[in-house]
């Protein structure tokens, strides 16, 4: 075997296939990396790396603003201020992740299970009635499916321009 392969590479014409092979994925690489050629697929994305940003920043922007306009939500008014913005700060952390993560979906089993993640996340950080009442668990509920259905409505939009 061995000398199977020392004979192949003193063979000319393979080495000349091997260095045009070197030279195409060295131009692919470089028309990938400057947005000259895009491939998508379900589970790689090559080529698009200025688009993937401008998307996560739209995305980042946008949940930072609406989760600073949950705390004036009337539901907020009589409950403790320092407690509201200590779970809104959690659940925005929680949000950035599925972001940088990029494998938000709008499908209900997706939403359903962020949903019940970020309800225990507020769970365990609070004790207090307000907090744990069915009234709140609806807010959570609600406004996690309207999050996640505007990011996933973001990301289309950047990505079919």
């Amino acid at each position: 075997m061995w000398e199977f392969l020392k004979s192949a590479a003193e063979n000319g014409s393979l080495q000349s296939v091997l260095l045009f092979l070197g030279v195409i994925a060295v131009l692919v690489a470089y028309c990938g990396k400057h947005g000259i050629i895009k491939w998508h697929t379900d589970k790689v994305t090559i080529g698009a790396s200025e688009a993937e940003r401008a998307v996560i920043r739209q995305q980042v922007e946008w949940t930072e603003l609406e989760v600073q306009s949950l705390a004036r939500c009337e539901w907020f008014d009589d409950v403790d201020q320092w407690r509201t913005k200590y779970i809104l700060e959690r659940m925005f952390d929680e949000i950035l992740q599925w972001i940088i993560f990029n494998h938000i979906k709008d499908s209900d089993s997706y939403i359903s299970i962020k949903q019940e993640k970020l309800w225990n996340m507020t769970q365990m950080l609070v004790e207090k009635p307000e907090f744990t009442s069915d009234e709140f668990k609806d807010f959570v509920f609600q406004e996690t499916d309207k999050i996640i259905k505007r990011l996933v409505q973001l990301r289309k939009s950047y990505i079919a321009s």
